[in-house]
């Protein structure tokens, strides 16, 4: 009973997340021009069509459907695998995490036929690759997977 309790208390947070994602890019579509809020910190309108980073970007039709079929690929295997791991009994957080971010993702890539990209850090003339809410729960579903896999082979 713990278990699903717990589960039903991740999947909400990762629904608070994936609303929150939804509106801050609601928010960025506003934008007409950039907004700085210190020198660490301002947000620019970016459209997306590759992975991470900017990777893979192309304005050519064939590379976004590959690019997106291979994202779609990656989280159909990763749904499985959750699946497979709750009902082994661990924690599936960390791939919560991932699968809600790359789920806005997703509709992004759908609706607008790219990432709504906005966030951007910066240090002097170093920048930050312009980011998202959903990559920022991404990186962090990756992050506890990757301690949990640690932590699970001791």
């Amino acid at each position: 009973m713990k278990q699903r309790t717990s589960f039903y208390v991740t999947l909400a947070a990762c629904v608070v997340l994936f609303v929150v994602d939804r509106c801050s890019k609601l928010w960025a579509l506003t934008l007409d021009q950039d907004v700085i809020v210190n020198q660490f910190l301002s947000f620019h309108l970016a459209f997306n069509r590759g992975i991470s980073w900017g990777l893979f970007d192309s304005g050519e039709s064939f590379h976004f459907i590959l690019v997106n079929i291979v994202v779609f690929s990656l989280v159909l295997f990763l749904m499985g695998y959750a699946v497979q791991r709750y009902r082994s009994g661990y924690s599936i957080l960390g791939e919560l995490l991932v699968l809600t971010g790359a789920f806005s993702n997703i509709f992004d890539r759908v609706h607008y036929q790219g990432v709504i990209d906005f966030i951007v850090l910066s240090y002097h003339e170093y920048y930050w690759p312009v980011f998202n809410i959903a990559d920022s729960v991404i990186v962090l579903g990756i992050l506890i997977m990757v301690i949990g896999t640690v932590h699970e082979s001791r």
